[in-house]
């Protein structure tokens, strides 16, 4: 065997193999908190989608969606500037992404949607374009060890219609109302 056939094949590393896993991927601007990614990361988590932070030089949120989605093997990829969150497909022409949100005073909230709409994008869920309104927090109850609980005691009112609008929405993206 001659000594050029034996340095053709390389094990791959461990590295490389989970690099190519499939992952939506995120580009960040220069000065951007890697708080942004983490939000991300969880709206897309959420439904299901992994992703994985790329570095991609930039400071368009739009430019820097279209650089991420080439590079994901889902060919969906979200880009964070100062001002805006852009989501971006593969397919769009680099100018026009499929979804875009503007910085605001609380941008956190809108980087966690646009990673759940880009997991949706793969997924083939409709898109959400606000942002749910948190529950009212349960308020505490005050019970003594001694004293029985009411057998007939009634739940919170604005719970339970907090859960309805969060369950007649699962049910409207399922097509079943």
């Amino acid at each position: 065997m001659s000594e050029a056939s034996e340095a053709v094949v390389k094990p791959r590393s461990l590295t490389a193999a989970s690099d190519e896993q499939p992952a939506i991927h995120v580009a960040l601007a220069s000065g951007v908190d890697d708080r942004h990614f983490r939000f991300v990361a969880i709206g897309a988590e959420e439904d299901g989608v992994p992703c994985r932070q790329v570095s991609v030089a930039g400071s368009d949120a739009a430019a820097l969606a279209y650089e991420a989605a080439t590079s994901s093997r889902f060919g969906v990829g979200v880009g964070v500037s100062a001002s805006a969150v852009a989501v971006h497909e593969l397919h769009m022409p680099a100018h026009q992404p499929v979804i875009t949100f503007d910085a605001g005073p609380d941008f956190l909230p809108y980087c966690r949607l646009a990673g759940s709409n880009a997991a949706r994008l793969i997924i083939r869920l409709p898109f959400r374009f606000e942002l749910e309104p948190e529950p009212p927090a349960a308020k505490p109850r005050r019970t003594r060890a001694a004293e029985p609980k009411k057998a007939n005691s009634e739940p919170d009112p604005a719970l339970v219609q907090a859960i309805a609008k969060i369950v007649a929405r699962i049910i409207k993206e399922r097509g079943l109302l």
